[in-house]
């Protein structure tokens, strides 16, 4: 039963065009911080900075299981502040490609 809610879902949510933007940006967010460890290390210290519990960037609005997906997104509202300062500050840019990610989000 789960997994025909969760087909059904991903059905709904493929008729929705801005749904494809928002699993892009997540999706984009989760490559940065799962790829990079320093990433990983400047968001937490933004995190702190912004008196905020440092919570792990996790994959989002994956294949399988909506409460992963809504987990996900919680985790990413929670850190939207640090998330935001580490968008903004170039000195977390390892290079100019990362750079070019980071003022895209």
């Amino acid at each position: 039963m789960c997994h025909r809610v969760e087909l059904g879902i991903g059905d709904a949510v493929k008729l929705v065009p801005q749904v494809n933007h928002v699993k892009s940006f997540l999706g984009k967010l989760y490559s940065i911080f799962s790829q990079s460890p320093k990433a990983q290390r400047a968001l937490e210290e933004y995190a702190t900075q912004v008196h905020y519990e440092f919570v792990k960037i996790g994959r989002v609005l994956d294949v399988r299981w909506v409460a992963s997906s809504f987990r996900g997104l919680q985790d990413v509202w929670k850190s939207y502040s640090a998330l935001q300062k580490f968008t903004t500050d170039s000195d977390t840019a390892t290079n100019s490609k990362h750079k070019a990610v980071c003022g895209g989000l």
